[in-house]
């Protein structure tokens, strides 16, 4: 199975919001680092969406191929 990128992004969006109001926090700002990781995931899911069309649209010129060859 795999995970749900966008949830997953939204939800560290969400913790790094959050985590800004909680007092006492370290040094090293942790919303910062959430807020990487969610553009991280966030550019992973527009890569993983661009080439599932790509893989599509391959199949679709595959299979008008196969249907100009039948």
């Amino acid at each position: 199975a795999q995970p749900n990128y966008t949830n997953l992004s939204q939800a560290l969006q969400t913790i790094a919001h959050e985590v800004t109001f909680v007092p006492n926090m370290p040094n090293v700002n942790v919303a910062d680092q959430l807020t990487i990781i969610q553009r991280s995931l966030s550019n992973l899911t527009d890569t993983v969406t661009n080439l599932s069309d790509k893989v599509t649209n391959l199949s679709d010129k595959v299979t008008n191929m196969s249907n100009r060859i039948d």
